[in-house]
């Protein structure tokens, strides 16, 4: 069941109290219930699975490092929100603007990381969070080559900027950019939409926020979905300004070097590893490129 029309997102700090005592409240019955682990093992199951037939060179899983890395992304958000909204119809995902975050000396001292929203870190403990809503969160892991159980860490690393707002805007703002290009992994220059917004702009958030965030289960730290839905606005907002609410590239067209079709990452393929799962809500990736029909993003101004 889709639950997400007429959904907006907000970014974390314009929630009120209430808002963010229900979402939390939501997260952690999930977590009790099993469905969160489930999320997490989704994510490290697609991160650990190679896509494509080169024996070198590509970096590529079904997840990222290829044209399917917003549209994979933007249908896990979908599923989250829904198993949110199925505890509490009020709840809409937040996203987390970083960038505002990024113009502090120390990024660590963002009231987001106090416990009254996503909790901080103990040095102490290596990291361990041990305040905030989610203090003490242990999941159970079924992802090749990772432990059976994690624990929530965080290092919170200031010697890696988080972007500003001027290098996502410079993305946005760029006429000249295709939504990616052969041969559609990692491996690239920044020379299409999709590499420049997961490499230079994504990949640094999961490391400047450090422990659990740099690892396969990096959704074991809740902040993960507000930072991809950060991403997803960015990728919305660049759709919006261009009118490329359909753009990407043609079915049969993603390839790898050996000219092999790359499964699960063409416009017609359904999204691993939901491509088996009979519950009628598998969406193929030309299905979710269209943001507007499910949700939409309230912008957040710092006065």
């Amino acid at each position: 069941m889709n639950l997400l029309s007429n959904i907006e997102r907000q970014e974390i700090r314009s929630l009120q109290p209430g808002q963010k005592t229900t979402l939390f409240r939501a997260i952690n019955q999930l977590k009790q219930n099993g469905i969160y682990d489930k999320f997490i093992n989704w994510h490290g199951l697609a991160m650990m699975t190679k896509a494509g037939t080169e024996l070198f060179g590509s970096i590529r899983n079904l997840a990222h490092y290829s044209p399917v890395f917003l549209p994979w992304h933007r249908e896990y958000l979908i599923r989250f929100e829904n198993a949110l909204r199925e505890i509490d119809t009020s709840i809409s995902l937040p996203y987390w603007d970083w960038t505002i975050d990024a113009e502090l000396q120390d990024p660590s001292t963002s009231i987001i990381w106090t416990e009254d929203f996503l909790g901080g870190r103990n040095p102490i403990q290596n990291g361990l969070v041990t305040d905030g809503p989610f203090k003490n969160w242990k999941f159970s892991l079924n992802i090749p080559g990772y432990p059976r159980e994690a624990y929530l860490r965080r290092n919170f690393a200031n010697t890696i900027q988080l972007p500003f707002r001027r290098d996502v805007e410079l993305v946005i703002n760029n006429n000249e950019l295709e939504y990616d290009k052969s041969p559609w992994d990692g491996n690239q220059d920044y020379n299409s939409f999709r590499i420049m917004l997961e490499r230079p702009i994504h990949n640094p958030v999961h490391n400047w926020v450090g422990g659990t965030m740099e690892e396969a289960y990096s959704p074991g730290d809740p902040v993960f979905f507000l930072h991809h839905c950060n991403i997803d606005r960015i990728w919305a907002n660049w759709q919006r300004k261009h009118n490329y609410l359909d753009r990407y590239p043609a079915n049969d067209q993603i390839r790898d070097r050996r000219g092999r079709l790359i499964p699960f990452t063409n416009r017609n393929h359904k999204m691993s590893p939901w491509n088996d799962i009979n519950d009628n809500t598998h969406k193929r990736v030309q299905q979710v490129l269209d943001f507007t029909q499910y949700y939409q993003y309230k912008e957040y101004y710092v006065s």
